[in-house]
């Protein structure tokens, strides 16, 4: 219980944070990269492990690493740049409906299978996403001339997020011998900082950024954040609950807050439409998470 309630925490503060960047000039591609390294510090404390060792290279999670790092760097980049442009109760409800990728995956994958009430309940969560993204003249000031662009990032990061989900589960069930092992969540920021390296150092100004004493701090206070994120997302994911139990209520949890933080912190405002999104969003993971699959 303790892992969820700290990963909802956790997953939520990630939107404020990147919201709170877009309002202070933070670059997101060298902000993160700071992320990464801290992450990758608390990493190795927590192993006490090296990241890359010869040994490192002959587990079995090592593959895994290396392509869930390079989802990592690439939806994270996209979640900061949708967080700016949506805001954070927005983007946190498209966001958490990569749950119907998940699910999908879980389906397809260890074989538990829906009811019909289910079925309704990922149908509604499709629907709730026109409502989340749409856009008319004067309502959202950001979003303006961006909006093909801004549903190329929140799509992006729905997608991605659903295949870190669904990657992490056969982690925990089916490779990791440790539930949230901190030595494969050390290779795995270590390769998101190499991955997000590469086109830093083909961009000028980014690379200036990198270096500015602001984007380490600011680079530091989310990588303490987003490290518990994981860290405890993969404890609540190798807990003895159903995971079709445990997505949802983390996803919708996190929702909630995000949708409070959004509101009340930031004083974003919401259309009716984008708050029939949310809700639409929340009642469809609230659905999934109270019927449990048949079969788990």
């Amino acid at each position: 219980m303790e892992s969820l309630v700290l990963a909802i925490v956790a997953n939520a503060l990630l939107g404020l944070v990147f919201r709170l960047w877009g309002r202070s000039g933070i670059h997101v591609l060298p902000g993160i990269l700071h992320n990464y390294l801290i992450c990758v510090v608390l990493g190795i404390v927590s192993s006490g492990h090296w990241p890359f060792t010869s040994e490192t290279v002959s587990q079995p999670w090592f593959p895994y690493s290396a392509l869930l790092s390079l989802c990592f760097i690439g939806g994270f980049y996209l979640f900061g740049l949708a967080v700016d442009l949506w805001g954070v109760a927005i983007m946190s409800a498209v966001q958490k409906m990569s749950l119907l990728v998940s699910i999908s995956f879980i389906v397809l994958y260890f074989h538990e299978r829906p009811d019909g009430i289910q079925w309704m309940a990922m149908g509604l969560g499709i629907t709730s996403l026109p409502f989340l993204v749409s856009y008319e003249k004067g309502e959202n000031k950001r979003i303006r001339g961006k909006w093909t662009k801004g549903l190329f990032m929140a799509g992006g990061s729905l997608l991605v997020a659903g295949f870190i989900e669904a990657g992490l589960m056969v982690l925990e069930k089916e490779v990791l011998l440790t539930s949230g092992d901190p030595h494969f969540l050390t290779q795995l920021f270590a390769f998101a900082f190499l991955w997000g390296s590469i086109p830093m150092l083909a961009l000028q100004r980014q690379r200036r950024a990198f270096w500015t004493i602001r984007h380490f701090q600011a680079g530091a206070i989310l990588g303490l954040i987003n490290f518990g994120s994981i860290f405890f997302l993969m404890k609540s994911l190798g807990s003895s609950q159903s995971l079709s139990l445990v997505l949802p209520v983390i996803n919708v949890g996190t929702l909630l807050a995000a949708v409070g933080l959004g509101r009340f912190v930031l004083n974003e405002p919401l259309t009716r439409r984008h708050a029939a999104g949310i809700i639409m969003a929340i009642v469809s993971i609230l659905v999934l998470s109270l019927n449990h699959w048949d079969g788990r």
